[in-house]
């Protein structure tokens, strides 16, 4: 549930990109574990939005804290 947030929360990324997101990657913790030039790869994404992925290194562990 928490890559569902994390893929909801990323700015400038509204639906139509995350559909393309998921029928290319089937899930969002896939889409969290892809690396940077895997999401440039994706039709549509380019390397304009490939930078909008950089995620925290602590985002999950963060969010399990809040969600205990």
């Amino acid at each position: 549930m928490e890559y569902w947030i994390w893929l909801t929360e990323l700015k400038g990324i509204g639906p139509i990109t995350q559909k393309k997101l998921l029928d290319y990657f089937k899930t969002p913790a896939r889409i969290y574990a892809a690396a940077e030039e895997e999401l440039r790869s994706v039709p549509g994404i380019g390397s304009s939005l490939g930078s909008q992925f950089v995620k925290p290194i602590h985002w999950m562990g963060l969010f399990q804290l809040w969600m205990s």
